[in-house]
């Protein structure tokens, strides 16, 4: 190619727990490597559970965080909406609904990362490769469309800035943001059934 990538997506989102490991040994440093929620093992794609904001990978679990220099950027999705007989979230996949479905999605996702006090909020979206995004006649060109209208409608209503970037631009901001740690964290756990 030319040049040697250091961003991926995944496609499918079909990972596993060796996946970011893998990815940090070939030279990868940021990218989309699951859906959160999903859960459709026929196509080696689960990720329930995982975290729904950019963060640090985890050397050997794919819904954690932390301990590898690999920043995910997970596409936006809707918990709240689940799709294929509960498999699948809706997820801000341009080709999947119209822009006033996604437009909930990006409502959510923008709440959620404010109430969680998320460093560099995103509005991730994806969509395959197949798709001729010239023709603005096409309803996939008239959805993104209307994606990015409605993103940006979001960011004004929360006097939010607002630009469009690359996932290594994104990434860069990140690790500016939240700088990075090779100690794993410990984990949240749930211990609310323990009497002592």
């Amino acid at each position: 190619m030319g040049y040697r990538p250091t961003s991926v997506c995944i496609g499918y989102g079909s990972s596993n727990d060796y996946t970011w490991g893998v990815l940090v040994d070939l030279g990868f440093a940021h990218g989309m490597t699951k859906i959160p929620g999903r859960i459709l093992p026929e196509c080696a794609s689960v990720a329930a559970g995982a975290l729904l904001d950019p963060h640090y990978a985890h050397p050997w679990n794919r819904v954690l965080s932390g301990g590898l220099d690999f920043v995910e950027i997970p596409v936006c999705i809707d918990p709240d909406s689940r799709l294929w007989g509960g498999k699948q979230p809706q997820d801000l996949r341009v080709e999947l609904v119209d822009a006033k479905n996604h437009s909930f999605t990006i409502a959510k996702a923008i709440k959620r990362q404010l109430d969680h006090a998320t460093p560099l909020k995103i509005v991730a979206m994806l969509t395959h490769n197949i798709f001729d995004y010239s023709d603005r006649g096409n309803f996939r060109r008239q959805t993104l469309e209307g994606i990015i209208a409605h993103a940006r409608r979001v960011a004004e209503q929360h006097e939010m800035p607002i630009s469009g970037v690359t996932h290594a631009e994104f990434a860069a901001a990140y690790r500016a943001a939240v700088p990075f740690s090779d100690r794993l964290g410990s984990l949240p756990l749930d211990r609310s059934g323990y009497t002592f």
